[in-house]
């Protein structure tokens, strides 16, 4: 586990703690895929903040609901993105999280962008 539950929650998490365990695993799957599982012995208050952060962007994610991407009043005109938009866009965003904590670390495609 790269950050726990209480390390979240003192730096502002909200997720409940059942969730939070989901949330972490993901996170730390990613970082280590990313990475070849280089980052094992990282520590530090910037590597405990990405782990936040992507355990952050994946509560946000589940909260939302139907990936809503714009809507007007009037017209009551509702559009939303595609599933594989949106997971296009929140891969890509949390890869460049990753690669702006652990630098040349990442293996997969990302050290060198």
């Amino acid at each position: 586990m790269y950050l726990t539950y209480a390390e979240y929650t003192s730096l502002g998490g909200t997720a409940s703690e059942s969730d939070f365990i989901g949330f972490e695993l993901r996170a730390r799957k990613r970082i280590d895929y990313l990475t070849l599982e280089r980052v094992k012995d990282f520590a530090g208050n910037d590597f405990k903040r990405l782990v936040f952060e992507l355990i952050e962007m994946y509560r946000k994610a589940a909260e939302r609901d139907g990936n809503v991407a714009g809507y007007s009043n009037d017209g009551v005109s509702v559009s939303y993105v595609s599933p594989e938009a949106a997971k296009a866009d929140f891969d890509a965003k949390a890869d460049e999280l990753i690669r702006s904590v652990t630098g040349n670390l990442c293996y997969r495609g990302l050290g060198n962008v």
